[in-house]
């Protein structure tokens, strides 16, 4: 996301007023984040310290995403994740900022080390992830502890098999076939059955999202995707090569994650039903709220019924 003059002045205020020291630069940091604008501001006694700020698109839930970072940070550093350490989150005028302290380092996308550290690092870190349960099911802070997981689980599943009527959208986008309906909704029928485990899913692993230190330490960054979720299906999704299962990026995040090819074989059937309902239920939030997106989410949708069947 391109940076702005703007921008920078804005961040070079924040610094100045939390620090209390001379901001004497503000480097934007350009392609590292489709949400957040990012600059790193360097002190007159200080050590460098990175600021992000909503976009202004974002601004009405951006402080309540930022809440949420910081305490997916501070979890997951308890249990041994490195990562930034949060200084302060607030508002500048309208603006919610985050501050957070500079992991020196190079992305995990330019890494000499080789992708398949990365990965066996991601599959690491996932693991402590998954082991933070939450008892809560959505993308906000306030939704992790409510308690209902189960039910918001079955209300969610519930509404793409209610979905699936003779007057359903997705035929006409050639997601699916009206004949395969009936197929569709055994499918979305069984995932009411398994008594899944909640916990607390990154939602964004990748190798743009690490910094590698010069020690080889692979940091986490990047938790404004994150959810309660099942665990570890709903980070797998995001992650698993589909057509490629012995993908050695993949194999290495499997070693890393300690799950053997038959525990991987074993949650295989349900990730690809996981699959299918998430794009089913994307395709409909995009015709309701983002119509511009339709057509490339709905191939998506047609993509992940072909895997489903195959």
């Amino acid at each position: 996301m391109d940076v702005t003059a703007t921008d920078t002045n804005h961040a070079s205020e924040i610094v100045a007023a939390f620090t209390g020291d001379v901001v004497r630069t503000a480097s934007p940091i350009i392609g590292k984040g489709s949400v957040n604008k990012i600059v790193v501001c360097g002190t007159e006694r200080g050590e460098p310290i990175v600021v992000r700020m909503s976009s202004a698109e974002d601004e009405g839930r951006g402080l309540s995403f930022y809440e949420k970072e910081r305490w997916c940070i501070e979890e997951a550093a308890k249990r041994g994740v490195p990562g930034p350490t949060v200084l302060a989150i607030g508002r500048w005028g309208t603006r919610p900022y985050m501050i957070q302290t500079l992991v020196p380092g190079i992305s995990g996308e330019e890494s000499a080390l080789g992708s398949q550290h990365v990965w066996h690092a991601l599959g690491r870190h996932a693991k402590i992830v998954h082991s933070i349960s939450l008892d809560g099911f959505g993308e906000m802070l306030d939704q992790f502890h409510c308690g209902d997981a189960q039910q918001k689980w079955h209300d969610f599943v519930h509404y793409n098999i209610c979905s699936l009527t003779p007057d359903d959208e997705l035929p006409r986008l050639q997601v699916y076939a009206p004949e395969q309906q009936d197929t569709i909704r055994r499918v979305f029928e069984n995932l009411l059955t398994p008594s899944f485990r909640f916990g607390l899913n990154h939602g964004d692993l990748s190798p743009r999202n690490v910094l590698i230190d010069a020690d080889a330490t692979v940091h986490l960054l990047d938790w404004g995707s994150a959810e309660a979720h099942i665990v570890p299906h709903y980070d797998f999704l995001h992650i698993v090569p589909w057509d490629d299962l012995q993908n050695e990026n993949f194999r290495a995040f499997l070693e890393g994650y300690e799950m053997s090819e038959a525990m991987f074989a074993r949650i295989l059937p349900e990730l690809r039903s996981l699959l299918l309902l998430k794009s089913f239920d994307l395709t409909r939030w995009a015709i309701d709220r983002c119509p511009e997106r339709t057509t490339s989410i709905a191939a998506r949708a047609r993509e992940a019924l072909r895997l489903l069947l195959q």
